[in-house]
């Protein structure tokens, strides 16, 4: 049971981290693009 839990929170991490990264991503897009 617990191993379960730990799966679906290490998906749940992986999930949010891209959406992080992604989302820092578009953040450093928007800047350069206000800078040229």
């Amino acid at each position: 049971m617990i191993e379960f839990v730990m799966k679906i929170l290490a998906l749940e991490f992986q999930d949010s981290k891209a959406f992080i990264l992604t989302y820092f991503q578009a953040k450093c897009d928007s800047f350069s693009e206000k800078d040229s």
